[in-house]
């Protein structure tokens, strides 16, 4: 029996998709994916050299 996985309250996660035609990136999504009140502006917004 595996253990029961609990995440502390204050645990936000968001991610960064990138969107890319040949190569360039076009645009930049920020999307909440954990978390409360996350503050998407001060999330990275990426880079097209693959550095975020």
């Amino acid at each position: 029996m595996l253990p029961k996985l609990i995440t502390d309250e204050l645990l936000n996660y968001a991610q960064v998709i990138k969107h890319r035609v040949r190569g360039s990136m076009i645009k930049a999504e920020k999307r909440a994916i954990f978390g409360k009140n996350i503050d998407l502006k001060r999330c990275p917004q990426g880079t097209s050299n693959g550095k975020t």
